[in-house]
């Protein structure tokens, strides 16, 4: 699968998770050493758990029509040992 194609991949499988509402979901494809920000807002994690932390305390999963990330940007760190979701 090229780059490309395993971006597109990795972004439907988020969306998808974001419409449901599924954080099953994302324990399957979120790797330990994710990074996630998104700007402008202060909050940053660093690390799996301390992700599903904070996508917890903002409501994920408690507000199934109003919490979707329609148009989430996701980008793959091309580094063999990072994906940071941005």
């Amino acid at each position: 699968m090229d780059a490309g194609a395993a971006e597109r991949d990795l972004l439907k499988q988020c969306v998808e998770a974001c419409e449901a509402a599924d954080f099953r979901a994302f324990e399957s494809f979120i790797r330990a050493d994710v990074s996630f920000r998104m700007p402008p807002q202060p909050d940053t994690a660093a690390g799996r758990d301390p992700l599903f932390e904070l996508m917890i305390e903002g409501g994920f999963g408690s507000m199934p029509d109003t919490f979707p990330l329609f148009g989430l940007p996701i980008s793959v760190d091309p580094a063999p040992d990072m994906n940071t979701c941005h």
